[in-house]
């Protein structure tokens, strides 16, 4: 029997965002083996390229005792190919002041939305449940 597997919409998590486009924002994706879905949080690399989050980015390291991140919720689903020679691409984001379904976005492994809910807070980015 075959089975049939429907993809996230594009935005599917975006409740209500600001006027015109300021919630927006054309991003650098760091390329990956698996695709990055639609509502993926990203985290900003030193490199000024964004990667799929990690539990390991939430942990304050030695020297400071908080975390300071700057995410991005992908907009929509960004797929790299085995023949691709990228190692990055480009990608809309919504990564300031609007309001997110918390249902519709696509967490890690040991990531929850009470961890990220006071750094999606500072850029402006309302959860609803």
């Amino acid at each position: 029997m075959t089975r049939f597997y429907k993809q996230r919409p594009d935005l599917a998590f975006l409740l209500m965002p600001a006027s015109g486009d300021r919630s927006f924002e054309q991003i650098a994706v760091a390329a990956s083996t698996t695709p990055y879905e639609s509502g993926t949080i990203l985290s900003l690399g030193d490199d000024g390229i964004y990667a799929a989050l990690t539990a390991a980015d939430l942990v304050p390291s030695e020297e400071d005792t908080d975390v300071a991140l700057s995410l991005a919720i992908l907009g929509s689903r960004t797929v790299f190919h085995a023949d691709d020679e990228l190692t990055e691409a480009p990608a809309l984001a919504v990564i300031r002041d609007a309001t997110i379904k918390g249902f519709e976005l696509e967490l890690p492994a040991g990531v929850t939305l009470d961890a990220i809910q006071p750094h999606l807070e500072k850029q402006g980015l309302i959860l609803r449940s």
